[in-house]
């Protein structure tokens, strides 16, 4: 079966078409009738910027009104500021040390054989699966995909929208490293419509496949992966024409907002959007900005098309619906662009959990989470069997009120794991603690309720030293709790 899905896979690749695999017995749906369909849906690099959660300068309406009939989680954040680590972790509900996840090269499961991902999971208790896009790091290649999916599409971008005219606002990446994607485009955009893009492809399929599942009354599990706005910020020029001015939403910072932090905290990818350390470039990133804003709206539009179809087949009374990001993104904060850090801005992600009559819907909650706990919610409601012990929480307790919590901070990390990793943190409702390279002079506390874009340091503040030597305790249990499993 693996050679046979690889085979598809490379299939796939060459031509850009679609694969299916095996679907689920009839026994398996007859036993399954009754429990809730699920809609998870995953952006790629999507930061916390959308309208809900108070960010102005992005249009983002079907987001925003899914998450007022949701519980907003406002204070979830991701496992590893890095696409294929903070995925394996939310598939397993194991943190990426376990995992065997913690750089972008190791396998899925090297450290924890035998463990099976959330789509795997959902289709041996009966439900049909159906995949889009990016749910896994690597959907064209990745082992572990094998048993997931009844049916699993990547679309590719249509050449044809080169027919509706020339691209514009094109800029390539500067070539100020030797990897090979440092010169690709950074942004660019048709006159093309929608429907010649993967995602608005993969919103068509998933509303394709509500359509069917209605019909056959099997209980389905659907994850649409949007491509975007990770780059290349590629979608059609409408999108960019609603942000023909940015420069309000350009980041301007202090050259001192690094006086008293580690430096260890400071990444180099800045260097790869041609920028320079501790330097301001107001138009470059104004460029760069927009086209980020418009590949969220794009991705809006798309959910909202999906949500419509849901209410239209009469299935939203049915269907427990998520929203979230792989990680955050830097535009700017603290002179960083892109993820791999452990600020706020790499570590959140707006998260949305929409459960049918559930007394949370419309409410926000402080809450420290993880999508880690994303597959144990799941489990909760959706009563499925689960061979491996996961490290993850079910935020059922949240989502049934809002005023509950199910821990005080969350943990992430940051870095290769040997010969020890680069930086931890632990996330909670008003503090944030981070330490590197397991030094206790190298950390970092900033009081989110206060300080939310973190550029004061409480750490260097004697008073605070108490509190300090609390999270630095903190820091070395949980890393032996999770390694203990």
């Amino acid at each position: 079966m693996m050679k046979k899905l690889k085979l598809c896979s490379l299939i796939m690749m060459a031509a850009g078409l679609s694969f299916a695999v095996q679907a689920s017995s009839p026994d398996e749906a007859k036993n399954a009738t009754k429990r809730p369909n699920v809609l998870f849906v995953m952006c790629d690099d999507l930061a916390n910027r959308v309208g809900v959660n108070g960010y102005s300068h992005v249009q983002t309406p079907n987001i925003d009104k899914f998450a007022r009939s949701a519980l907003n989680f406002h204070r979830a954040v991701v496992q590893y500021p890095m696409c294929g680590p903070s995925r394996a972790s939310m598939l397993t509900g194991l943190y990426c040390e376990k995992v065997g996840q913690d750089t972008g090269e190791a396998q899925m499961f090297q450290y924890s054989p035998g463990v099976r991902i959330m789509p795997q999971i959902f289709r041996d208790n009966g439900y049909w699966t159906g995949g889009l896009g990016k749910i896994s790091h690597n959907p064209w290649q990745d082992p572990e995909l094998e048993g997931s999916w009844d049916e699993f599409h990547l679309f590719r971008l249509k050449e044809e929208r080169k027919k509706s005219g020339p691209s514009k606002y094109s800029m390539r990446c500067p070539v100020q490293n030797d990897k090979k994607w440092s010169e690709r485009i950074i942004y660019q955009s048709h006159p093309a419509d929608d429907k010649y893009y993967p995602d608005a492809q993969s919103a068509e399929q998933a509303i394709s496949w509500m359509k069917e599942r209605k019909e056959d009354g099997q209980p389905f599990f659907i994850a649409c992966g949007f491509l975007k706005p990770h780059n290349p910020y590629t979608c059609p020029e409408k999108y960019y024409d609603m942000y023909a001015d940015s420069s309000a939403a350009v980041v301007h910072e202090e050259v001192s907002d690094w006086d008293n932090r580690p430096i260890h905290a400071k990444n180099s990818f800045f260097n790869t959007y041609g920028f320079k350390w501790k330097e301001n470039d107001p138009e470059r990133a104004a460029g760069i900005v927009r086209a980020y804003h418009a590949c969220i709206t794009y991705v809006d539009a798309q959910f909202g098309k999906i949500m419509d179809a849901l209410d239209e087949q009469g299935l939203s009374d049915n269907t427990i619906v998520v929203f979230t990001s792989d990680h955050g993104y830097h535009l700017g904060e603290h002179f960083l662009w892109a993820k791999f850090s452990l600020f706020d801005e790499s570590l959140r992600v707006p998260t949305f959990i929409r459960v049918p009559g559930a007394n949370g819907n419309g409410k926000t909650t402080k809450s420290p989470v993880g999508l880690i706990d994303l597959l144990p919610t799941l489990q909760d409601y959706c009563g499925l069997d689960i061979a491996h012990k996961m490290q993850g929480k079910s935020l059922r307790p949240i989502v049934d009120d809002p005023s509950h919590s199910v821990k005080e901070y969350e943990y992430s990390i940051w870095g290769k794991r040997e010969p020890e990793l680069k930086g931890r943190s632990l996330l909670g409702e008003r503090y944030h603690f981070i330490q590197w390279l397991d030094n206790e002079n190298e950390v970092e506390l900033y009081d989110l309720e206060k300080d939310p874009g973190e550029h004061v340091n409480l750490a260097r503040h004697p008073e605070y030293g108490a509190m300090v030597k609390n999270f630095l305790k903190m820091v070395q249990e949980k890393k032996r709790s999770i390694l203990d499993l």
